[in-house]
């Protein structure tokens, strides 16, 4: 399955604000990223504008992300990719009624923006938990003694990123 993410429709409606930071797009990205390997999907990310005139294709994570340009709106991309796709299995994440509309003539399910969010949240959230139960897990392998090179260990492995 193939997730058609309209992006900025996602991250202004579930953080309801108009300003997104570049540090919230590469946040939003690498979420996806995480969720489309944890279920074995592709995702398309389509922002708004961009770098260029033109679509702007690029490559994060395992996500093809794309700025729409200032000639076509992420909309109007989305359109295009969904009857250019229409023989694959796409699912169009956004609550853009137009945008929904538009894309099921070419047989495109949409899923709304705070649902998917929502499940999104949930699998990275259930993810990290895992990842945190195997830190919980950590046992000593020596047999030796030395105070010092415990507190060390206890110290630094506070900070060993998950």
């Amino acid at each position: 399955m193939i997730l058609v993410i309209d992006a900025y429709n996602v991250l202004k409606q579930v953080l309801s604000t108009t300003a997104i930071s570049e540090k919230i797009r590469m946040q939003f990205i690498k979420d996806v990223a995480s969720y489309i390997h944890l279920k074995k999907h592709m995702a398309v990310i389509v922002f708004d504008a961009g770098p260029t005139q033109w679509p702007y294709k690029e490559h994060v994570s395992g996500v093809q992300v794309v700025y729409s340009g200032t000639r076509i709106t992420a909309d109007d991309y989305i359109k295009q990719f969904a009857h250019e796709n229409s023989m694959r299995e796409l699912l169009l994440i956004s609550s853009d009624r137009a945008l929904c509309l538009g894309v099921q003539k070419d047989n495109v399910e949409s899923l709304d923006v705070r649902e998917f969010y929502a499940i999104l949240q949930q699998v990275i959230n259930k993810r990290e938990h895992k990842a945190l139960s195997y830190q919980e897990k950590a046992v000593k392998m020596s047999t030796s003694q030395d105070a010092d090179l415990d507190e060390i260990m206890l110290q630094a492995s506070q900070y060993v990123p998950v």
